[in-house]
C-alpha cells in the first residue's frame, strides 16, 4: 500500500515538473524570438496611408519584437532612394519594405549585398518582378487592388454612366510607379467607348507626385466628373479653385473627405486596408526568425489585395469612426479595435508563432479586406 502511495506521488510530481516545464519552454520560445528593425520607404513622410502604416504597425511590433523606421523617398531620382535605404541599413534595418516602385532593382541589389529582406506593399513591382525572384532576400509584393485589373475599371466606369456625365477625365500617377494605375485608365477608355460612347473622356492626365495643376481646369471647361486614380492629388485643386460642381471618384482615403462626400463632390473613395501590408511584413520576419511556409510558391510574386469602396457619407462615416484610417497623425494610443483583427489574431498568421499558420492562409486574409469585413468584426 505504501509503495503504491509512493508511485501515485512520483507519477503526480513528475506530471506537475513536466507541466511546468512544458510552460516554461512555450514562454521561452516566444522571448527568444531576435528583436528586429524594418524600414518603411513610402514617398512622402507624413500624412494619409503614411500616418495609418505607422500607426498600424506601431501597434503591432510589440507583440513581434519588431520596430519600424519609416524614411520618405525621392518620386523621380531612384539614386536618392537605394541612398536611403543604404542609410537605413546602417542604421540597423535588416528589413526593408517599400511602398512603391521606383528603384527596387537598386535597392534589391544593396539588400541582398548587405543581408537585408525587401518586400512591397501597395506596390506591384511588375517591371522589376523578373530580376527580383531569384533574389533570395526578395520576399515579395502586394500590390493596391485585385489582381484582375478589370475588376477595379468596371466599378469605376459604372459609377461614371451612373452620374449621367457627358464629359469626364481620368488623373493617374506615372507607370514606372504604378503600372496597374495606366492599366485601369486603358480599360475604362475601353468600356466606355465601347459600351458609352456618348461619354467623351478627355487626355489623360499624368501626375508626377504633385497636385493636378489649375490649368488642366482651364483646358477642359465642360469637364463634370474627374477619377483620381492618383490618390488623392485632384481634390486639393478642385478645393482651392471653388469648383464643386465638378466630381470626383478618389483613389484614396482621407477622414476630411466626409464634408465632401455630404456636399456630393467626392462621390466614391477607393482604398485599401492598412492591414495588406501583413503580407510582405508576415514573409519577412519568418524569413528572419528561420522560418517559410509550406505551401509556399517556388519563387517570390506579386499578390492582389482587395480595394474598399466607400460610396456614400454613411460608409465614410463608418470607415472614420471605426478603422485605423479615420485618423490622420501619429497617434500615441492606438486602438486594437479598430483593426481588422486583434494582435493575437495577427500573430496565427506568422509562421514564427504558429506551425499550422500557412501561405494560402494569408493570401485568403488579403482577400477578405472588404467594407463588409470591417463592418462584420
Amino acid at each position: 500500500m505504501k509503495v503504491t502511495k509512493r508511485l501515485v506521488a512520483l507519477l503526480i510530481c513528475c506530471i506537475m515538473v513536466f507541466s511546468m516545464m512544458t510552460v516554461s519552454m512555450a514562454g521561452a520560445a516566444e522571448s527568444d524570438i531576435p528583436h528586429h528593425k524594418i524600414g518603411i520607404l513610402g514617398f512622402r513622410d507624413t500624412g494619409g496611408f503614411t500616418d495609418y502604416t505607422m500607426n498600424f504597425l506601431n501597434l503591432l511590433g510589440p507583440a513581434i519584437n519588431t520596430e519600424f523606421m519609416f524614411v520618405g523617398g525621392d518620386t523621380r531620382d531612384e539614386t536618392i532612394n537605394v541612398g536611403k535605404v543604404q542609410d537605413m541599413i546602417t542604421a540597423g534595418c535588416d528589413g526593408i519594405i517599400m511602398l512603391y516602385d521606383l528603384g527596387v532593382v537598386g535597392i534589391a541589389d544593396v539588400c541582398a549585398a548587405a543581408g537585408v529582406y525587401l518586400g512591397g506593399a501597395r506596390a506591384a513591382m511588375e517591371s522589376a518582378l523578373p530580376m527580383l525572384v531569384n533574389n533570395p532576400f526578395f520576399v515579395g509584393t502586394v500590390q493596391e487592388g485585385p489582381s484582375d485589373d478589370s475588376l477595379v475599371a468596371r466599378k469605376i466606369a459604372d459609377r461614371i454612366v451612373a452620374e449621367g456625365v457627358k464629359e469626364a477625365g481620368l488623373a493617374l500617377f506615372p507607370p514606372f510607379a504604378y503600372p496597374e494605375q495606366t492599366r485601369y485608365a486603358a480599360l475604362i477608355r475601353e468600356m466606355l467607348s465601347e459600351e458609352h460612347p456618348e461619354i467623351t473622356l478627355v487626355d489623360d492626365e499624368v501626375l508626377m507626385f504633385q497636385n493636378l495643376p489649375e490649368t488642366y481646369l482651364a483646358q477642359h471647361p465642360d469637364i463634370e466628373l474627374i477619377v483620381s486614380i492618383a490618390d488623392d492629388y485632384v481634390y486639393p485643386t478642385l478645393l482651392s479653385a471653388g469648383r464643386k460642381d465638378i466630381k470626383v471618384i478618389n483613389k484614396g482615403f482621407l477622414p476630411s473627405h466626409l464634408d465632401s462626400m455630404n456636399e456630393g463632390v467626392i462621390i466614391m473613395d477607393m482604398t485599401t486596408a492598412v492591414e495588406s501590408i501583413l503580407y510582405p511584413l508576415i514573409l519577412m520576419v519568418d524569413k528572419m526568425n528561420g522560418y517559410s511556409f509550406d505551401d509556399a510558391p517556388a519563387q517570390p510574386e506579386t499578390v492582389g489585395s482587395n480595394l474598399i469602396y466607400i460610396e456614400n457619407p454613411e460608409d465614410c462615416k463608418y470607415f472614420i469612426e471605426n478603422t485605423l484610417m479615420g485618423e490622420e497623425g501619429m497617434l500615441t494610443e492606438i486602438d486594437e479595435s479598430k483593426c481588422l483583427l486583434s494582435v493575437d489574431e495577427m500573430k496565427s498568421y506568422f509562421k514564427t508563432f504558429n506551425p499550422d499558420a500557412t501561405y494560402q492562409g494569408l493570401c485568403d486574409l488579403l482577400a477578405g479586406m472588404t467594407m463588409e469585413a470591417y463592418k462584420a468584426r
